[in-house]
Formats: structure tokens, C-alpha cells, sequence
């Protein structure tokens, strides 16, 4: 695969922040509309929006060397 440097997610929310309703999560930056359409989805699917504050998640679990 080719990798696009013009391409990706910016400007993203991050875990735990407080998010109004309509607000953007990230912008989206793609070559072509059906690539926006299917990374929109993908951001969709991955994310979870609800009342209440979730607790943040330890990214790092551990350091080797």
C-alpha cells in the first residue's frame, strides 16, 4: 500500500472530553468523497457518546528496553 501524507484525521476530541451535541469529533482529510464517506463511518463506529464521563484508558501498559 501507498500511503497518502495528505491524508488522515486532525483536530480530534480526545478521550473523556465533553462533546455538544452537533460538535465535529475530528476533521477528516481524504483524496476522494468515498474515501471521507468510509473514514467517517470508521470514526462513528468507533466511538462511543453517551451521559457520562468514562474513565480515560492507560495507553501504555508497559515499556520494554
Amino acid at each position: 500500500d501507498v500511503v497518502d501524507p495528505a491524508v488522515g484525521l486532525s483536530e480530534m476530541v480526545r478521550l473523556g472530553d465533553w462533546v455538544e451535541k452537533g460538535a465535529p469529533l475530528c476533521r477528516i482529510h481524504a483524496a476522494r468523497e468515498s474515501a471521507a464517506v468510509a473514514a467517517e463511518a470508521a470514526v462513528l463506529g468507533a466511538v462511543d457518546i453517551g451521559p457520562d464521563r468514562r474513565e480515560v484508558p492507560e495507553l501504555l501498559h508497559e515499556r520494554v528496553g
